[in-house]
């Protein structure tokens, strides 16, 4: 019997590929452009969070620049390799005038941009707020008022005209003849709150909101 032997050198073992390394890259998208909502009311919008890596990414927490009126009704949680979070954004402004920022998410992302801009604006359409009367008083102003005309008058010869808001001393004025300056007028930021009217026994007043 005749055995052929096939001779030449072996091949050389397959090194073993390296595992590839664990990527996390997050991209952040959406349209946060709330626009014009009225203050009290909220208005609604939707970022979606994406994860382009190859590993699980860890998102830790959302937080908001500006001083935002911003919630979201996702905070925390484990978005999967090439999977996508959505994410509602709601914008409850409590004062009037415009807010602008940034939310920036909060993960364990090796790359990728972790930011995305929003900006809105809080506006009253209804009623203009007014509220006049004399002399001493206590009352409440709405909390979404941020700008107040007051107007104080006194007709006679001298008294002070005195005006707390929220606790904090924005008037406080001699009127009369006496004075040369029997109407007091000025426009101020406040917050709403109680207006308090003390020392002004016989002054004439008015407090009418201010809208941009």
């Amino acid at each position: 019997m005749l055995v052929s032997l096939a001779c030449g050198k072996g091949s050389s073992p397959t090194a073993p590929s390296e595992p590839a390394a664990p990527t996390r890259v997050i991209q952040v998208s959406g349209d946060l452009a709330f626009g014009d909502v009225e203050v009290g009311a909220s208005a609604e919008r939707t970022m979606r969070i994406a994860n382009n890596g190859n590993s699980a990414m860890t998102v830790t927490s959302l937080s908001m620049t500006g001083g935002s009126p911003l919630t979201a009704n996702w905070l925390t949680g484990v978005i999967p390799a090439g999977g996508t979070r959505e994410v509602v954004v709601w914008f409850s402004p409590t004062t009037t005038g415009a807010v602008s920022g940034s939310v920036r998410i909060n993960a364990d992302h090796t790359a990728g941009s972790n930011q995305i801009a929003f900006s809105g604006r809080g506006v009253r359409t209804g009623p203009v707020w007014q509220r006049d009367g004399a002399g001493n008083t206590v009352f409440d102003m709405p909390a979404a008022i941020s700008r107040v005309r007051i107007v104080g008058t006194y007709r006679s010869n001298s008294s002070n005209f005195i005006v707390r808001v929220g606790g904090r001393l924005v008037v406080n004025e001699l009127l009369g003849r006496s004075w040369g300056q029997e109407r007091y007028e000025g426009v101020h930021q406040v917050s709403g709150g109680v207006v308090a009217i003390t020392n002004s026994s016989g002054v004439e007043w008015s407090f009418t909101e201010v809208r941009d």
